[in-house]
């Protein structure tokens, strides 16, 4: 009886100071939370490191160090009125919060000086409530012609790598002259002022929503490629919609026949100069497809033939000499005998020079392509 009674009162002493210890702990939990910060923070763990509130002050103290209150909407707003000259459409902004400093780094499209394929990025901090730009820094994300159209498309993220943030954001490229696009996936860790991008590029298509819709192909051979962030962005590119994948073969034709138009946008002009011929691919399906033809055209030193191919009509030529593909001529393919002009047949008129006959409604004409010294006429 004694024994019991003695193993009781211990109980109620144990209980008693465990009760005590928690008071003590609560009111220092309480205190911590009137004024917030990293020191009260690591004052109250340093003493109760094993509190039943220990879970709680770690995850506000992970809020204060790493955990930005602002989203991708704020800060675009913040972003838009540190820098005015930015268009909205051409500004995109990512709120940071790192070691208990907030910043705010924005990519703009344009601004003096800007590059074709490169972003700014610009670096806002906040400092006693007040934010103010420290600078910037010019990134290259991809290839781009000075007369192409670039613009910011889908949605804004963040993930981190090795405990570090990273924004992503995505680009259309857009050649107003020709059917050659691009969308660039990037990933940005603006602490490191680092930025990686992966492109997919092709032919813009139509989309039944009016937004962007391409048809080519990803660039996964990458040097970096083994990168998480990488491998990341490929297969995102590889599961979005709007990017419809084919074949490399046929991807270098479109390339070749895009390059072409580029370059001879006056061609069918007898006044043009000039062409210029695109050097093929052997893995290109213009190549293939010549290979297979019937009826090619043969001189002492060509080889040609026309190809119905990718909504085009083209004129391929083999070299016999340096045993060089290329393409000599393309147009879009005949589409209305009556309106569009149908090249109907090709023949040599000597070693060099390629007859191209025409239909066009009831007339027809004729140029004469020299192969060798790459001009038109009639």
């Amino acid at each position: 009886m004694k024994k019991t009674a003695a193993i009781i009162l211990l109980g109620l002493s144990l209980c008693s100071a465990a009760f005590a210890q928690s008071k003590t702990e609560t009111k220092n939990y309480q205190k911590a939370l009137a004024k917030p910060s990293i020191k009260a923070y690591d004052a109250f763990l340093k003493k109760y490191p094993n509190s039943v509130y220990s879970a709680d002050i770690e995850a506000r103290k992970d809020t204060l160090l790493s955990i930005t209150p602002y989203s991708f909407e704020k800060a675009g707003e913040i972003a838009a009125t540190l820098l005015p000259e930015c268009r909205a459409e051409n500004l995109r902004a990512f709120p940071l919060r790192k070691d208990a400093q907030d910043y705010i780094f924005a990519a703009a499209l344009q601004g003096e000086g800007l590059e074709k394929g490169y972003i700014r990025i610009h670096k806002a901090t906040l400092q006693k409530g007040n934010w103010s730009l420290e600078g910037s820094i010019d990134l290259p994300y991809g290839s781009c012609e000075e007369q192409d159209q670039v613009q910011f498309v889908d949605s804004l993220s963040s993930f981190k790598i090795k405990g570090e943030t990273n924004f992503k954001f995505a680009l259309y490229r857009s050649n107003p002259q020709g059917e050659s696009a691009s969308y660039f996936l990037c990933c940005l860790e603006p602490i490191q002022d680092h930025l990686e991008a992966v492109s997919f590029n092709g032919k813009k298509a139509e989309a039944a929503d009016g937004q962007y819709r391409i048809i080519g192909r990803v660039d996964d051979m990458m040097p970096d490629s083994n990168k998480a962030q990488i491998r990341l962005m490929i297969a995102e590119i590889k599961g979005n919609p709007r990017l419809e994948q084919i074949s490399d073969e046929d991807y270098y034709t479109d390339l070749a026949i895009e390059w072409w138009l580029e370059h001879n946008s006056a061609a069918g002009k007898v006044s043009s100069g000039k062409l210029l011929f695109s050097l093929l691919e052997n893995n290109c399906s213009l190549v293939s497809e010549f290979q297979k033809a019937k009826g090619k055209q043969d001189s002492a030193k060509y080889k040609a033939a026309i190809l119905d191919i990718r909504g085009y009509t083209v004129i391929v030529v083999y070299q016999k000499t340096s045993k060089d593909y290329v393409l000599a001529w393309a147009e879009p393919e005949c589409k209305d005998r009556k309106k569009d002009q149908l090249l109907s047949s090709i023949y040599f008129t000597n070693q060099n020079s390629l007859k191209m006959n025409y239909y066009k409604g009831n007339r027809t004409f004729s140029y004469t392509l020299n192969l060798a010294s790459k001009t038109l006429s009639k």
